[in-house]
């Protein structure tokens, strides 16, 4: 009898609370920020990849596919890219090997370039001298003669040191010790200049000056 009794009682106070709530108008948060709509990711954006889409900011299944595709495929450009030198210090010393200038020995232009030597920048008034050093068994030594000019380049194309006139040598000549990567052995503390090479193959390209005529 008391349930019965309570029952308009309760549902009279849960009428009120409701209409209490209908009528309560809550604060904006004192923080919100007003984040303008043009920073907002929108649901769609057209791309070259195609069309990415969203939902509250998040990408759909297919968007996500489409962007790691993109990515392995930027990925793949760029080792390809970095490829490009390695690949190309490789084929010139397998090049010059094929014309029998191997490891040991020197590939010299005596009778000057004309334009059938396949080369990218040569000039028909210089002796050009190459060699492709292969430092796997050890140490090499590199005599340079007075007068030369060039560089030496590691296995990826990179500047290691100037043989020369710019050199450290100045132009007189001398003794290059080239050294491999990860070498413990004990080195020579005069008489050479002493050059540590990242890579086992070092690839050499120096000019020789013609002189009266």
């Amino acid at each position: 009898m008391k349930f019965n009794h309570l029952c308009p009682t309760v549902t009279l106070s849960l009428a009120l609370a409701a209409v209490c709530s209908a009528n309560v108008v809550f604060a904006e948060p004192k923080y919100k920020a007003d984040v303008p709509s043009s920073i907002l990711t929108p649901n769609e954006v057209k791309t070259r990849l195609g069309t990415l889409r969203f939902k509250d900011g998040a990408p759909d299944a297919e968007t996500v596919k489409l962007a790691y595709d993109n990515l392995d495929f930027m990925r793949g450009v760029q080792a390809f890219l970095d490829g490009i030198p390695a690949a190309s210090v490789y084929a010139m010393c397998k090049g010059f090997e094929g014309a029998g200038v191997d490891s040991q020995a020197y590939g010299i232009w005596e009778a000057l370039m004309d334009a059938r030597s396949l080369l990218l920048t040569p000039n028909s008034s210089t002796i050009y001298v190459t060699h492709c050093f292969d430092l796997k068994d050890g140490p090499v030594v590199l005599e340079a003669s007075p007068g030369l000019l060039g560089p030496l380049d590691d296995a990826y194309f990179r500047h290691i040191i100037d043989v020369g006139l710019t050199g450290p040598d100045k132009g007189k000549g001398g003794k290059y010790l080239l050294v491999p990567p990860g070498y413990e052995g004990k080195l020579p503390e005069e008489g050479y200049f002493i050059v540590h090479s990242p890579t086992y193959t070092i690839w050499q390209l120096s000019r020789a000056f013609v002189k009266d005529g």
